[in-house]
């Protein structure tokens, strides 16, 4: 009961953001709210592009974004994903973000927060001592693929 409380769109308080949130659920997107305002957007294996990911700057309040699998969210995208001052966790793998727009969001999320891209991936493995494996990661338990241990 609980998740369908946090589905529930018509719980959003701003018709901007309410708009915003079922434009990204009517393209595929998981969208989750707490306390009236949209918290996490999830895309995986496409559905968003540049002109929805505009549709961020409607979200304010987003902690967690999954754009896995959505190569037509390019560096167009970056400015506004950056903007998201609450964003503690971008899943940006199969994206078409560049290594410099990746790195500008990582700047913006800060030290407390996470954004996985093969970019960030890569310096985030070698900087704990790891193999960065292949770019993007390899498939289950392989070389920069699968799950943190103990996840």
């Amino acid at each position: 009961n609980a998740m369908a409380n946090r589905s529930d769109l018509s719980t959003i308080t701003d018709a901007a953001e309410q708009a915003a949130a079922k434009a990204f659920q009517s393209a595929g997107a998981k969208v989750f709210v707490t306390d009236g305002t949209v918290t996490d957007i999830g895309f995986q294996g496409g559905g968003c592009d540049d002109a929805l990911a505009a549709n961020l700057a409607k979200t304010p309040n987003v902690e967690r974004l999954t754009l896995m699998g959505c190569p037509k969210v390019t560096d167009a995208s970056v400015a506004v994903i950056s903007s998201l001052k609450k964003l503690e966790m971008a899943m940006l793998t199969g994206t078409g973000i560049s290594a410099a727009g990746a790195k500008k969001i990582e700047k913006a999320v800060g030290s407390g927060g996470m954004v996985r891209h093969p970019a960030t991936g890569a310096a985030m493995m070698k900087a704990a001592g790891g193999s960065a494996g292949p770019p993007g990661g390899g498939p289950g338990g392989g070389p920069g693929g699968g799950r943190p241990p103990g996840r």
